[in-house]
């Protein structure tokens, strides 16, 4: 669908305030603000992991169609990358890029373009309607339900947890016309537009409501089939482009624990008020594929971060946890749950539903819970010793660039699992970080 004049005219202002503020600010202006060590032209010290030896982040110029030159930077060793309001937003601790646009325009004195078309400025008030709709419809099955998971009325009400009835179909799209927001429910994704054949009718139709809350407001929704439905999950489609750059908000659920000293991140929203039933605090994002490198500027201030997946989704555990370095952590489901079992089954199944007795699990397991690298050493499966080579090189890079005791350690722990001796995996390690703080020509 084509963007309404207003919208277009909102996008076309955006893009002229971050060309105005490429052309002020530089990637180098930014790394001196922060007091990152460069070397020559295009090259210093990368600030997201203790690059020492040789400077191993890069930046240049590249010509993009929609934003002309964009200057954009990459560390060959630890592999973050970006451009201009990424680095700004990591360095920054700004929760997102939008975030970032807008402290940069605040520095440089630059009017921020109303973000949103005019229109949907009621876009919030429309999502607070929904979420206070929905949760007035959270009684008997499905509430029963969802007292089955473990999850106490209180801790639901707390979080505004509520239910879109199947029938009928147009409920809460004929409490929008009352509320004459109609057309703004349409616009946010939470009404379907009428057809020929129909009226319209409610998106979440069907479903567990989670809402997302910020400081006790809904900035988002997701709905969960229940009993019946497919897809399983759903989310407003109208964030499916820009929404974190348009609305302000990252797509991680109860956001604000990520600011605490240890911190459970898990693969959705059941699994994370099953967290925090137990009184421990808990994020979630959206599914496995959910995860988004900025997002680690909200947990700057955690020391260590357990990523917290499905029993079936350890590589996505390992992946998301690798990118916290020396704080992250792999919180794995115990075995006995099955292959695909989860912190809800956790809690239903092993702790009986009892939110003391799971706190108390999740803490032993928490204390025990192994680096990304350790998993990876651990279900590296038996190999030829001629394919060795192949299996651990992607192990070796992903080290590399790490402080040195805790490289060692895992090379240790390596040596063990493989055979290979120590000082020869140490040797190859060494190779991989040169090659990695060595970018390939002028422009990589």
């Amino acid at each position: 669908m084509a963007a309404a004049p207003a919208q277009a005219r909102t996008d076309d202002a955006h893009r002229e305030l971050r060309r105005r503020l490429r052309e002020r600010v530089r990637i180098e202006d930014v790394l001196a603000k922060f007091q990152i060590a460069t070397r020559g032209r295009g090259r210093a010290f990368c600030p997201f992991h203790l690059d020492r030896r040789r400077p191993s982040l890069t930046w240049h110029a590249i010509d993009t169609p929609d934003e002309g030159a964009v200057e954009v930077w990459r560390c060959w060793a630890c592999r973050a990358h970006g451009d201009l309001f990424t680095l700004v937003q990591l360095l920054g601790g700004y929760a997102t890029r939008g975030d970032a646009i807008r402290a940069l325009a605040a520095e440089q004195r630059l009017p921020v373009p109303d973000r949103r078309p005019r229109d949907s400025l009621l876009r919030d008030r429309v999502l607070e309607l929904a979420a206070d709709y929905y949760a007035r419809h959270l009684a008997g099955p499905a509430l029963a339900y969802l007292a089955s998971r473990g999850l106490p009325e209180p801790l639901l009400a707390e979080h505004r947890v509520g239910y879109a009835p199947p029938t009928p179909l147009t409920g809460f799209a004929q409490h929008c016309e009352a509320h004459k927001l109609d057309r703004i429910a349409e616009a946010v994704g939470l009404v379907q537009p009428a057809t020929d054949r129909t009226p319209r009718r409610d998106y979440f139709r069907g479903r567990i409501i989670f809402p997302n809350l910020v400081r006790g407001r809904a900035v988002d929704l997701q709905g969960r089939a229940w009993p019946n439905r497919e897809p399983r999950y759903l989310t407003l489609p109208s964030h499916a482009n820009g929404d974190e750059e348009l609305y302000g908000h990252p797509r991680v659920y109860n956001a604000e624990a990520a600011s605490r000293a240890h911190v459970v991140v898990c693969e959705g929203i059941p699994d994370t008020l099953s967290v925090l039933a137990g009184g421990l605090p808990a994020c979630g994002i959206y599914g496995t594929q959910g995860w988004r490198d900025g997002y680690r500027a909200l947990f700057r201030s955690a020391s260590r971060v357990y990523v917290a997946m499905d029993r079936d989704a350890q590589d996505a555990a390992i992946a998301i946890a690798s990118a916290f370095g020396t704080r992250g952590r792999v919180l794995v489901p115990p075995e006995a749950l099955g292959e695909h079992g989860d912190l809800n089954d956790w809690l239903v199944t092993l702790a009986g539903r009892d939110p003391a007795r799971f706190a108390a699990m999740l803490r032993d397991a928490m204390a025990a819970a192994p680096t990304p690298w350790e998993l990876w050493i651990s279900r590296l499966p038996e190999v030829r010793p001629s394919e060795r080579h192949d299996q651990i090189q992607p192990l070796l890079r992903d080290l590399a660039g790490l402080p040195r005791l805790f490289q060692h350690a895992h090379l240790e722990l390596l040596h063990r699992r493989t055979g290979l001796p120590a000082a020869a995996l140490a040797g190859a390690l060494d190779e991989i970080e040169e090659e990695l703080s060595a970018p390939p020509g002028d422009a990589p």
